[in-house]
């Protein structure tokens, strides 16, 4: 899927940036920059799309981001605040051929892929992102050191093989924003309504999506379904199976079931099993 560049804007008097976020959601916005990235989500929950894989999160999640990797998360409508510390930083910012450096070179493999991390660890590096974005000088440079190292010697796992993004020109952007924003309502998927509030008959609509995503939007829909299923077999060990798969979008239970055994391998109440 295309994606537009982001400018990061890190002050003249910092070598990095570090964000607190607090939206009532985080809205769908697909983009690249050539900084690393540090995401934790603390609270929240929705679709998170990195690189060429798209999966469901819920917070506490932790995502190291190397450059130009295109990636945006969605929340799902719930009550609270949707929050997440971010740090971003470019290959120089401690100079030139810093973290080229032989003293350096355990961070390597850390910076050369997109990775999550395990529950674990999150309670950890939220409070070293936490220092760091409370500290100034010296401290914070240190600071930031000490979370790649600790990120560096963590257990962790790849989750994306995606190149180099092409950039798009805003108008694209914007309409595969809202598609992204559609798509997540859970509502029934009704293509020649999307098709129009996109200003295109419903044959352009359809080649329009599968060319900027590689994908048939039935098929990214479904994905995006059985991601919003996987959230509530996690976190909602009330509802039965039938009540997931409606609340996910799915009318029909047998068909819920397939697509759920062809995305995750298994059937749906042995995935919640797995989970206790």
């Amino acid at each position: 899927m295309l994606a537009t560049r982001e400018k990061v804007f890190i002050p003249s008097e910092s070598s990095f940036k570090s964000i607190h976020r607090e939206d009532k959601k985080f809205e769908a916005f697909w983009h690249y920059h050539p900084e690393y990235e540090i995401t934790l989500i603390l609270n929240g929950q929705g679709q998170r799309i990195i690189g060429d894989e798209m999966m469901s999160y819920s917070g506490p999640e932790l995502f190291f981001i190397p450059p130009n990797v295109p990636h945006t998360c969605i929340s799902e409508n719930e009550q609270g605040l949707q929050k997440a510390l971010v740090i971003q930083f470019n290959q120089d910012c401690f100079g030139s051929d810093f973290f080229t450096g032989i003293d350096l070179k355990e961070l390597q493999n850390l910076f050369e892929s997109t990775w999550s991390f395990p529950k674990e660890i999150v309670l950890v590096v939220e409070e070293h992102m936490k220092s760091i974005h409370e500290s100034i000088g010296l401290n914070r440079l240190i600071s930031l050191l000490e979370l790649l190292k600790l990120l560096s010697n963590s257990e962790r796992t790849p989750i994306s093989q995606a190149g180099t993004p092409i950039s798009v020109n805003e108008k694209i952007q914007t309409q595969m924003n809202v598609i992204l924003s559609r798509l997540l309502d859970r509502k029934p998927l009704n293509v020649p309504e999307l098709a129009s509030e996109l200003g295109m008959s419903e044959s352009t609509f359809r080649r329009f999506f599968k060319k900027h995503t590689g994908l048939a939007i039935i098929y990214f829909h479904n994905e995006m379904k059985i991601n919003a299923a996987c959230l509530l077999l996690q976190n909602k060990a009330k509802l039965s199976i039938s009540e997931v798969a409606s609340e996910a979008g799915f009318n029909n239970l047998s068909h819920f079931n397939r697509q759920f055994l062809r995305w995750r391998k298994c059937q749906p109440r042995e995935y919640r099993n797995r989970l206790t």
